[in-house]
Formats: C-alpha cells, sequence, structure tokens
C-alpha cells in the first residue's frame, strides 16, 4: 500500500520516492489517476530494461544514458486497484 504524507488539494502533485543501492524511483501520483515515473538505475541488462520498459509503458517512455546511469521517463494509467491501494494520512 502507498501512503502519501498528507492529502493534496485538487490538481495538487503527490511525489513518491523509492530508493536501493542500485536505483533510485520517484513517482508521480496527480488526481487524474496518472502515475509518471522517473528511474535512474546501475548495473543493468539494456535489453532486459527494455523488455521490462516496453511492457510497462509501451513506446510512451523517453531514456538518456550517462556514464553508468540509465534514466527513464514514463508516464502510465493507474489501474483501478493502484488507484484504490493510494491512502491519506493525515
Amino acid at each position: 500500500m502507498i501512503k502519501r504524507p498528507s492529502k493534496p488539494s485538487s490538481g495538487e502533485l503527490c511525489v513518491i520516492h523509492h530508493s536501493s543501492d542500485c536505483s533510485n524511483i520517484n513517482i508521480t501520483l496527480p488526481l487524474f489517476n496518472m502515475a509518471f515515473t522517473r528511474l535512474e538505475a546501475r548495473y543493468i541488462d539494456r535489453d532486459k530494461l527494455d523488455t521490462l520498459l516496453r511492457k510497462e509503458f509501451g513506446s510512451d517512455y523517453g531514456v538518456e544514458a550517462q556514464g553508468d546511469v540509465i534514466e527513464i521517463n514514463a508516464s502510465r494509467q493507474l489501474t483501478e486497484a493502484e488507484v484504490q491501494s493510494v491512502t491519506w494520512e493525515y
């Protein structure tokens, strides 16, 4: 379950951060049921990454490589289950 720190006002965006040793993922959830994802990855097989991105985002993503870091920016429609899994913390 994803928890947002506070309930945004109408049209405001909420950013959720996740990071590990090799990646940093920022998911921005607007109130219009879209997720915008920014992923930074290191030490990843480019073919496997391309397969994953096509599966998740179709052709609607951008990839930028700089040194050993690959940055991906993508957006997609949230499923109803994903929308329902987001809760507000008050």
